[in-house]
């Protein structure tokens, strides 16, 4: 059906137009064949001439439109993705790298690590770590405890005007040296206060003092009864003998004493002590008893006099 026109006349209500029912009548004619022949519109109805099978609908950006093939025509094809990217010469694990004019497959060495070659390394007495959660994809550092003072290195503290030495092999100790220029040594007071023991019940203990000493006094809190050995092999050695009984000469028995309660033993005449180990340390070996009825803790003090560095 061709396209109706609808009579509209020369102007407004000059009675040459057509009456409103024909006008409507041909209008809806015209609906009718838009509606009828939608569904077989085609491009070939907006003027774009068909193409062969396989091929593409490309623009020229000027409003024309013409059916190409797509390896000749402006689409970008495999092959030129292959070209691109050299993917025709990837190898297993190689990754894309920029080598300055194009991309490149190169081994992941010289190309990019992997999470497989991070680590971290610590010292043997550090604490700090680098771990790799991967099911997050976070790093966790763990920084290293930094000591807030000397004794978080594992240093006992000494006394009042002491001063730290060593003794060339790691080992640090606060010691007392002389003053006012002079080579004599002033006396010190050992303090050592054992964990609690029960009632009439003893343990091995080391009080740290100096290689050999000159012992002046002993001194207790409590009840107690107190050896002082040479080296740790003697005061095993001495572990059954009785109160009653005196130690053999060569026992390795530098003094003992036995308290009542608080109390001073003078040690008169002055005993030397000595560290008898094969490598001689500041170690004072001792065997501590509780001599009261009631578990306790008790302190020991060793008033001596150092006599070797």
């Amino acid at each position: 059906m061709a396209k109706q026109i609808v009579n509209v006349g020369e102007e407004a209500n000059d009675g040459q137009g057509d009456p409103i029912r024909t006008a409507w009548q041909k209008a809806m004619a015209n609906f009718d064949e838009l509606y009828d022949n939608w569904s077989n519109l085609s491009l070939t109805d907006a003027g774009i001439v068909d193409g062969v099978a396989g091929q593409v609908l490309t623009t020229d950006g000027d409003g024309n439109f013409t059916f190409e093939d797509a390896a000749t025509g402006t689409a970008y094809a495999n092959a030129d993705v292959d070209a691109h990217l050299n993917t025709s010469n990837a190898a297993n694990n190689q990754v894309l790298s920029w080598n300055g004019t194009d991309y490149a497959w190169v081994n992941s060495a010289s190309g990019g690590i992997a999470l497989t070659d991070l680590s971290a390394n610590t010292t043997a007495a550090g604490t700090t770590s680098l771990t790799y959660d991967s099911d997050t994809g976070e790093f966790l550092y763990v920084p290293p405890v930094i000591p807030t003072d000397i004794t978080d290195l594992g240093i006992t503290d000494g006394s009042s005007g002491q001063v730290l030495t060593t003794d060339g092999a790691g080992n640090f100790t606060f010691t007392t040296v002389s003053s006012g220029g002079s080579s004599l040594q002033a006396r010190t007071v050992l303090t050592f206060t054992t964990t609690t023991l029960n009632a009439f019940s003893g343990n091995y203990f080391n009080i740290t003092g100096f290689k050999s000493y000159a012992l002046l006094s002993i001194e207790t809190d409590d009840a107690a009864w107190v050896r002082i050995y040479t080296d740790e092999a003697a005061r095993a050695a001495d572990l059954g003998r009785t109160r009653n009984t005196d130690p053999a000469p060569d026992a390795g028995v530098i003094a003992e004493v036995i308290t009542t309660g608080a109390e001073v033993v003078r040690v008169s005449p002055g005993a030397i002590g000595y560290n008898l180990e094969s490598t001689p340390t500041t170690a004072i070996p001792c065997n501590i008893l509780n001599d009261t009825a009631s578990p306790r803790a008790v302190t020991v003090k060793l008033t001596v006099l150092q006599l070797e560095a």
